[in-house]
């Protein structure tokens, strides 16, 4: 019977011939494995959770809802104007608050 030969696989990267056979081979050389970096390698995976206390969720998904109806000018004059009230505390940009499971589901 006919036998095919299946070709072994192969990590990602550079690759040179065998000399001794038909074959590739991964290439040893670490300066030739080095792998690009990107941005992307170092990209966060979030999991956003629907808030379970209905009024917050209303008032997030209105908050929402104007804003996309009014655009950013209306964001950041209600940002502005409700800086310091505790249940619109999900609009804040600050650094420690962007990781925030309210924000996240605003965003």
């Amino acid at each position: 019977p006919y036998k095919a030969e299946v070709p072994a696989l192969m990590a990602p990267g550079p690759q040179v011939a065998d000399p001794n056979s038909s074959a590739l081979v991964a290439c040893d050389d670490q300066s030739k494995t080095e792998r690009r970096r990107s941005r992307f390698d170092m990209a966060k995976a979030y999991s956003i959770t629907v808030p379970t206390h209905k009024p917050t969720r209303h008032l997030i998904d209105c908050t929402a809802q104007f804003v996309v109806m009014e655009g950013y000018e209306f964001e950041q004059m209600l940002l502005e104007r409700e800086r310091d009230n505790p249940k619109f505390s999900f609009l804040s940009v600050e650094k420690d608050n962007l990781e925030h499971p309210l924000h996240l589901y605003y965003r």
